[in-house]
């Protein structure tokens, strides 16, 4: 490179020097022009990874709804609510499309109180709510969200313990009819995360009503292709 004073002075007084044209175009996919930092490459790789699905596969589905949200209408009880931890659910997906299925599902949850696996001893009066259930819904995949709507059958429970002895223990259990609805990221190629809504609209025992209560889960489950 060579230093030319008198061509810099001609420049100098150029507005032109400032001139770029009157548009500029960038491709963002044209890796010879663009520095990347590494952080920012990994990540656009990751989002931009599509695990496709295609008609008549069939998955396993296992899952742990982690974080769950009660509200109960025990009969001849107060309404009861409260958040806890864990549970189990399996079923199976079926894509009659490329991007739809149908699912079935069997699940059991409760509002344990610690989030981790642990052994605890509880002395005098303590709640405890669970709920089994099973749903079929119909789901759509974008992308990598699943979403999801049907309907469900479930046997709700509140229990009132006392392990001291000076109170009888009481159980209320009610069985209901509802819709669920469910969101779901899919993470890596097994891996989802997601939301579950269900709630139960008409109670069928011990007496036939409209009643209201939910479950409302973070899950977070996996997906294993058997065909």
């Amino acid at each position: 490179m060579e230093f030319c004073p008198v061509a810099y002075l001609i420049d100098l007084t150029n507005q032109k020097r400032f001139y770029y044209g009157k548009s500029i175009f960038l491709d963002k996919f044209d890796t010879t022009t663009i520095i990347e930092p590494v952080i920012l490459k990994n990540v656009h790789n990751y989002l931009s990874r599509k695990y496709p699905t295609y008609k008549n596969q069939l998955f396993l589905t296992v899952s742990i709804p982690w974080v769950n949200n009660f509200y109960l209408q025990p009969n001849l009880e107060p309404t009861k609510s409260n958040t806890g931890f864990w549970g189990f659910s399996f079923g199976l997906d079926y894509f009659y499309s490329d991007i739809k299925y149908f699912n079935f599902s069997f699940s059991a949850v409760s509002d344990f109180f610690v989030p981790v696996p642990a052994a605890v001893d509880i002395f005098g009066k303590y709640e405890l709510m669970y709920s089994v259930y099973g749903s079929f819904t119909h789901n759509f995949k974008v992308n990598r969200f699943n979403l999801g709507y049907g309907i469900n059958e479930s046997i709700n429970s509140w229990n009132l313990r006392d392990t001291g002895g000076t109170t009888e223990s009481i159980t209320k259990t009610s069985s209901s009819l509802g819709i669920t609805t469910s969101l779901y990221y899919q993470v890596g190629k097994h891996f989802f995360t997601g939301l579950i809504y269900r709630p139960s609209l008409l109670r069928l025992d011990p007496k036939f009503e409209l009643k209201y209560e939910h479950l409302l889960s973070v899950d977070f489950g996996w997906k294993i292709k058997l065909k």
